[in-house]
């Protein structure tokens, strides 16, 4: 595959800088400047958050739900494979990369943002969540952070 262009944080269009600040928090590997640079981002409360495996959720609570992968994965990073964006959207297919219970798990997936200019209205991400869930099943010690964390295992709500 050839390398991608990475998106311009000096670029003309809200919705390309947008995922520039996506592309920085999401590369570093660290919980807290990810979940800051998000926080960063969003149309206050009124953001939604809709992920395979979380109920779609508003806000600070909906934040939270990005911030559970982190309870389970604590140094993941996401590389990212192809975007495009147009008319306040923006869409970023990526690999989210990281140690599940002192072992690689690595899942593709796809980001649709509705944006109003930069702030960021609605994230809907599409991915398998099986790696993941297969990964949590075959590793007990990751069990207890299920518990601790609060991270319930649904199925995505339908609309």
């Amino acid at each position: 595959m050839t390398a991608v262009r990475p998106p311009s944080p000096a670029s003309a269009a809200p919705e390309e800088r947008y995922l520039a600040r996506w592309a920085v928090a999401w590369a570093t590997g660290d919980a807290e400047r990810c979940l800051a640079g998000h926080a960063a981002t969003m149309a206050g409360e009124h953001t939604r958050y809709v992920q395979p495996l979380f109920h779609a959720a508003r806000g600070e609570r909906g934040l939270r739900t990005v911030g559970k992968l982190f309870a389970l994965i604590p140094d993941l990073t996401a590389e990212i494979e192809r975007w495009a964006v147009a008319d306040g959207f923006a869409f970023v297919e990526f690999t989210l990369r990281g140690h599940l219970g002192g072992r690689p798990v690595a899942v593709r997936a796809v980001d649709r943002m509705t944006l109003d200019g930069e702030p960021l209205v609605e994230r809907e991400n599409y991915c398998d969540p099986l790696p993941v869930v297969l990964a949590v099943l075959v590793r007990p010690r990751v069990w207890p952070l299920l518990v601790r964390h609060r991270v319930r295992i649904t199925p995505r709500p339908r609309r």
